[in-house]
């Protein structure tokens, strides 16, 4: 039963009263004393005894609920604790014994063969004895004097079953909720005893009082054998092209996390069937590392055609050094631009990473045929459209429509030229390639070039080296781009053409005019702004006149734009 405030009272109390911000319950004779104290101003009012005698009995069935599972749990924690620790030991004492069995084997044959030769009972040893030292040397190397089995399955085992328990353990902790073990300290779900009532606004009432939601959440990026699933059970592979995946599932070159919600342009967890996909941090966050490539800094390595040009242009050299195998090659392969790091394509393949494949097309975007029966037709040599060289006498990839003929060597080239994110794609999507030196003019900073660069032959379309290096870090680096005093954001256009039925795009900053390229757009003051303009790039500035770049040059000019260009953030 509940007392009255006042002290040395025992009387039933049957007013509550808020004042000199102190709470106060009353029995009638206090109560009326105590309003009548008029300096102070009262909050007076009949107490609810019925309803707090609910509450207050809820809450100690609620703990009591709890204190029964903590005390089932510290039951079950000792007795699995208990098994865990006898296991061990005797897998400990088990392995010791086996090395000391060895140990006292292998010392015995050393001291037979050094002082007691003649009274060796081995039939290997005694029959080497009677060998030549040529024959010994072979024969030697088929012997097995001692089985010495040291398989360490079953520790490993234990010392899982024994994160599982940690793992548990936390998980218990780190909760509001307390959740019974079982007998293995796998949690299940408690349902509550929620029969007091069926007052919703009461229940709310304990809930709120006591912090205490009415489901259990589960993890549902986990399964029982610690693998990633989707929402539909499937699991999920990591997957080097879901940025490609997504770009033509849906209208954002960016990706989201189905469990934190983050957005970003890069390889993730993905399920291709159900286009979900989880970021490689959430992995970590429950203890799956991503498999991907990462340089000696643990940067990732991501699919650079251009990184030959890198070299070229940065010190004179053609080709680079694979960190893998160490051959010097010269073909697009995995790169990491801040620690010139390289890794080519058959030692990626062997850590079962494989980059976009586009089979070359002809011009008008036709399948090439492999050694076609009408090639007995022509009379005249047929050269490859490519390297220009004589194929008449070998076997080659052919359009008959076109007349348009690669050989195989640079058809296996032009497979793995695509650009390394899709984010270069012309606005046709089709992957824009890796091309040899040749004049043209970027379709996105409107100068003459010549040299190699990204290029779609089926739609014009061509971005040369210093524009599709400033894309690249752009979407692989999750960069943010904002515009005006609210910091509008602005969103990449992936069909810019489709946008605007085909016809020149202006640029709302240059005021100048754009086809076929991607564009920035800003869906609340409903206007378009060109790559250059949006990174707030001078493209009067000497990196331009100078027609080829250096990448050193390239990211002091991205540095300056985080650091110093309010338009730009990370």
């Amino acid at each position: 039963m509940r007392r009255c405030s006042v002290k040395n009272c025992e009387i039933e109390p049957k007013f509550e009263c808020f004042c000199n911000n102190e709470f106060k319950i009353l029995c009638e004779n206090h109560n009326f004393r105590h309003i009548s104290e008029v300096n102070t101003t009262h909050s007076n009012k009949y107490l609810n005894l019925e309803e707090q005698s609910k509450i207050q009995k809820k809450i100690i069935e609620i703990l009591e609920e709890k204190l029964e599972t903590v005390l089932h749990n510290k039951k079950i924690f000792f007795e699995v604790s208990s098994k865990f620790i006898t296991d061990l030991v005797e897998c400990i004492n088990e392995k010791v014994r086996q090395l000391i069995n060895s140990e006292k084997t292998l010392q015995r044959l050393i001291t037979d063969v050094t002082y007691n030769i003649d009274e060796i009972r081995n039939s290997n040893l005694e029959n080497a004895l009677r060998m030549t030292h040529k024959s010994f040397k072979a024969e030697c190397k088929n012997w097995d004097f001692i089985n010495i089995s040291m398989n360490t399955l079953d520790a490993k085992n234990i010392a899982n079953e024994w994160i599982k328990i940690d793992d548990q353990i936390d998980i218990w902790f780190a909760k509001d909720t307390v959740k019974p073990f079982t007998s293995t300290l796998k949690q299940e779900e408690k349902k509550y005893n929620d029969s007091y009532s069926n007052n919703k606004q009461e229940k709310d009432t304990i809930n709120k009082v006591y912090n205490r939601s009415s489901t259990i959440k589960t993890d549902p990026l986990l399964n029982n054998y610690n693998v990633l699933i989707c929402k539909n059970k499937h699991e999920l592979e990591w997957l080097v092209l879901a940025p490609y995946n997504n770009y033509a599932n849906s209208d954002s070159i960016w990706i989201t996390c189905k469990n934190c919600e983050a957005k970003f342009s890069t390889a993730c967890w993905s399920c291709s069937i159900c286009n979900y996909n989880v970021c490689e941090k959430c992995g970590i966050n429950i203890g799956i590392p991503s498999p991907k490539l990462r340089c000696e800094r643990s940067h990732e390595l991501f699919w650079r055609p251009d990184a030959n040009l890198y070299y070229e242009l940065k010190n004179n050299i053609n080709g680079f050094k694979c960190k893998s195998c160490c051959a010097i090659k010269h073909e697009a392969h995995w790169h990491c631009r801040e620690c010139n790091f390289d890794i080519c394509i058959s030692c990626g393949k062997n850590q079962k990473q494989v980059p976009y494949i586009y089979n070359p097309r002809c011009l008008k975007n036709h399948q090439l045929i492999k050694n076609p029966t009408s090639a007995s037709f022509f009379s005249v040599a047929i050269s490859c459209a490519k390297c220009r060289n004589d194929i008449s006498k070998c076997s080659y990839y052919a359009c008959n429509t076109c007349l348009y003929f690669i050989c195989n060597k640079c058809y296996d080239l032009m497979n793995f030229s695509a650009a390394g994110h899709p984010v270069l794609f012309c606005q046709s999507e089709h992957p824009s390639r890796w091309v040899q030196k040749s004049t043209f003019k970027c379709n996105y900073c409107l100068i003459n070039f010549n040299q190699e660069h990204f290029s779609c032959s089926s739609c014009n379309y061509n971005i040369c080296y210093e524009c599709s290096n400033l894309l690249f870090n752009y979407v692989t680096k999750g960069c943010v781009i904002v515009h005006g005093q609210d910091d509008h954001r602005l969103e990449w256009s992936k069909n810019s053409l489709e946008k605007n039925n085909k016809k020149t795009i202006t640029c709302s900053q240059c005021c100048k005019n754009y086809l076929g390229t991607g564009m920035f757009y800003c869906r609340i003051c409903n206007f378009d702004i060109c790559m250059l303009c949006a990174m707030n790039i001078d493209r009067n500035a000497d990196i331009y006149q100078r027609r080829s770049l250096h990448d050193e040059q390239l990211f002091s000019i991205q540095s300056q734009l985080r650091s110093e260009n309010p338009f730009w953030k990370t």
